[in-house]
């Protein structure tokens, strides 16, 4: 196919093949510029292929994004439906974590900072991806992000072929809702953010399974692994960003890309060096420059390595001259996105004629929609005031929906650091942080994790924790001992603290239930032994039998100790059991009857009396001889 052309654009090589289409390298011939082709078979270019490849196309018109892919232009040839965007030349995060490329945290949170800043704008113009994962992220050789394959995104309100109800999309990074069919929101992007930056850690997705069946089973059942059980090294703060845009229900989730930006950046930000940040932040800059070197491509192509490019390949001047007239019977046309903006039309062959009154209808559009602009620019700026924030966190506290206000928190604390109740919405984030840290230590005891990556405190609060429901009276005696060696909690600083306050906590809620408890059996016991002393000169046995029971059931219960001394002292005083007699056996029928052949014995004083003689044997008879 070197000779064939799609608009200015002549084939060089082919870079993958897919379901729908072929992507190819062509050039520019006007300008030498090089872009990635992709092209829709003339056998798909009909139907709901057709509308999936005109909506990627109208998607990526929208989108001008460093960390987007960018759209040059479109048109249709006898081939069939095609489109140029850049080429970035590289690597899919695919191809790299399939190499075994090791991701520190930073490299992994950094790549997913870049994803996160495309991801929001996309959903700023309506666009959610629902196919984020590392297939479809491109990584160029200078470590520039672009997100590509546009070809399954859904306007916000859009409906056909990608509809809510339709899962379309890769299982092992979709997110719950979209697998199951239910709508999906932007938040259904960050999962799958969330997955990708899990996958680069522990080069494997959050779930792994051999089925289809398994990996939904697995998605609406079951837990991610803890990524900082995986891999060593990875911060506790980061591993709570993983798994809270991991979480199975969005509302649990980050609400918006522009969040998981601000928790990602304050993360980077917090774990570097001073002297590191002014590196790092120029890399970030040079990362988002539009104006990039252009280099050859390096990678094999491949499926998973589809559209990549360069940032420099250029728009073709307008004012060059048109094509050729189309030959009759021929669908032959190419319209760059920049004419694309002045006429509002795509996949059009002839120009038609501007009538007046749709100049005016267009002039009055454009004079509304700027007013509509100026009313938003004046009133959207505007944050909530601190006490209607203020109030919304009240009530959100108040209802049990703590969990779901971190965002709201953290903008109350930027937006008014000088208000007079920051103190008290600072305890509420360092309870929600609480929250947090004692469900990772439930999840890290209920999965049997190693907890070797905790300190000693908090293995011992885990260890503790084990007992609770099986045995609270041993998890409290271990919650005081874990208090008494490590405690007070402002003694420690960070997680360690943390858990030495969820400590004292727990303690007070099993020393409650204890209390609870013991009230309710030491009420019994009372009646018990109440029994008992009514017994205790009717039925000394009985009461006996009663008093030896409380004491062998309740005897080492530390609650029930002045209980078991009343019992003891009133065992004591019950008078000794009888001894038990001999059953003598009733003579039978026969032996009543049958002669005695035995005499009874002698006594002790006919035993005295008897001579020698009568005692000794008789002599044996002659005959006995």
């Amino acid at each position: 196919m070197s000779d064939e052309k799609f608009g200015p654009y002549v084939i060089h090589e082919t870079l993958g093949r897919g379901g729908m289409g072929t992507v190819y390298v062509g050039v520019d011939e006007r300008t030498g510029d090089r872009a990635a082709i992709k092209v829709l078979h003339g056998g798909s270019a009909r139907g709901g292929a057709r509308e999936r490849f005109e909506r990627e196309i109208e998607t990526l018109k929208t989108l001008r994004h460093p960390h987007i892919v960018r759209l040059f232009g479109y048109g249709e040839e006898p081939a069939g439906m095609f489109y140029a965007m850049e080429l970035v030349e590289g690597h899919s995060l695919a191809e790299l974590i399939q190499r075994k490329r090791d991701y520190t945290w930073r490299e992994a949170f950094e790549i997913g900072l870049a994803i996160a800043q495309g991801l929001k704008h996309a959903h700023d113009f309506g666009v959610i991806h629902r196919d984020v994962k590392p297939a479809n992220i491109l990584i160029d050789k200078d470590g520039n992000v672009k997100i590509s394959d546009f070809g399954i995104a859904r306007l916000f309100g859009a409906t056909g072929v990608t509809a809510d109800g339709g899962i379309i999309g890769t299982a092992d990074f979709m997110a719950p809702e979209q697998a199951f069919g239910d709508p999906v929101s932007p938040r259904s992007d960050l999962y799958s953010l969330g997955a990708v930056i899990y996958a680069m850690l522990a080069k494997q997705p959050p779930f792994r399974a051999k089925t289809v069946t398994e990996a939904l089973d697995k998605l609406r059942y079951s837990e991610p692994p803890p990524i900082d059980r995986l891999c060593d090294g990875v911060p506790t703060d980061a591993a709570d960003i993983i798994h809270r845009l991991l979480e199975k229900r969005p509302r649990d989730r980050y609400p918006t890309a522009t969040a998981v930006i601000r928790r990602i950046e304050a993360l980077l930000e917090s774990e570097i060096p001073d002297e590191e940040a002014f590196l790092i932040e120029s890399a970030v800059i040079e990362t988002q420059t539009p104006e990039m070197d252009d280099y050859r491509l390096k990678g094999p192509a491949s499926d998973s390595a589809q559209l990549i490019a360069a940032d420099e390949t250029r728009i073709a001047p307008e004012q060059e001259s048109p094509e050729p007239p189309t030959p009759p019977g021929q669908t032959k046309h190419f319209t760059t996105v920049a004419q694309d903006r002045k006429s509002g039309r795509y996949f059009t062959s002839d120009p038609e004629p501007v009538s007046s009154w749709r100049t005016h209808l267009q002039t009055g559009l454009i004079a509304l929609a700027l007013i509509v602009i100026v009313v938003l620019i004046f009133w959207l700026p505007r944050s909530p005031s601190a006490d209607v924030m203020f109030e919304q966190l009240s009530m959100a506290v108040d209802n049990g929906q703590l969990d779901e206000s971190g965002d709201q928190i953290e903008r109350f604390l930027t937006t008014y650091p000088e208000d007079p109740r920051t103190e008290e919405v600072e305890a509420w984030q360092e309870e929600l942080s609480l929250n947090r840290r004692e469900r990772r230590y439930r999840l890290t005891m209920q999965l049997g994790q190693k907890s070797d990556t905790f300190d000693a405190v908090e293995i011992a609060y885990i260890d503790a924790l084990r007992l609770v429901d099986a045995n609270p009276e041993e998890a409290a005696a271990k919650m005081r001992a874990l208090l008494a060696v490590y405690g007070p909690p402002e003694r420690m600083s960070g997680d360690a603290g943390r858990c030495l306050v969820l400590a004292e906590r727990r303690l007070a809620q099993l020393e409650k239930q204890l209390a609870d408890t013991s009230s309710k059996q030491l009420a019994e016991i009372g009646a018990r032994l109440i029994a008992a002393s009514k017994l205790a000169e009717e039925d000394p046995d009985q009461a006996r039998q009663i008093y030896q029971g409380l004491i062998s059931l309740y005897g080492d219960k530390p609650w029930a100790w002045e209980a078991m001394e009343k019992a003891q002292s009133a065992l004591e005083k019950l008078p000794l059991p009888k001894p038990t007699e001999e059953p003598v056996a009733e003579p039978t029928e026969e032996s009543a009857e049958a002669p005695s052949t035995t005499e009874p014995p002698a006594t002790e004083a006919e035993a005295e009396d008897a001579s020698p003689e009568e005692t000794a044997e008789p002599p044996a008879s002659e005959d006995a001889k």
